[in-house]
């Protein structure tokens, strides 16, 4: 999937069901790869075994995803809900590239369309830099089980308004 290095074009767009395949190949993609700078190997697996196809087609009915898209291939989404951002994952050979930054900024649209004020996230450990960068600040951590494994986060929280 690498494309010449540089700034990618990308189109974020809502995610449709035959988008399903493709989250899910990059979420995993990101899981192995790029999260494992800072999580144990029996860590990226219990999460990246939670991940299916079949999830985030009911994910995606129920609305709210986003995809980012270069040439043609979903390579990253987003999962806002109100007031939260769900999930943030790029494909590890498109990340670097702005698509990260340009999904963001629609999920945080998303995310605060009911009139919101704040946006949260509870960033993995990888992405902590990424999200400062885009003006979040660190709230605390925490750990969730995912199979018998705990997975560190970094809460994290931008305050509306948030940039155009």
């Amino acid at each position: 999937m690498p494309l010449p290095k540089g700034p990618a074009r990308c189109h974020v767009r809502p995610a449709q069901p035959e988008d399903a395949e493709a989250i899910y190949e990059a979420h995993t993609a990101a899981i192995r790869r790029t999260l494992a700078r800072d999580y144990p190997p029996e860590v990226l697996a219990a999460h990246a075994a939670r991940q299916s196809p079949k999830k985030y087609r009911a994910r995606i009915e129920t609305g709210g995803v986003l995809v980012a898209v270069v040439g043609g291939q979903v390579v990253g989404f987003a999962h806002p809900l109100p007031g939260k951002l769900a999930a943030l994952y790029v494909h590890p050979d498109f990340q670097g590239r702005g698509i990260g930054s340009a999904l963001l900024r629609e999920a945080e649209r998303g995310a605060c369309a009911g009139g919101g004020t704040e946006v949260v996230v509870n960033s993995s450990l990888t992405a902590v830099g990424f999200y400062e960068r885009q003006g979040y600040v660190r709230e605390g951590e925490g750990a969730v089980e995912l199979g018998g494994v705990l997975f560190r986060y970094v809460a994290m929280r931008k305050r509306w308004p948030l940039p155009a």
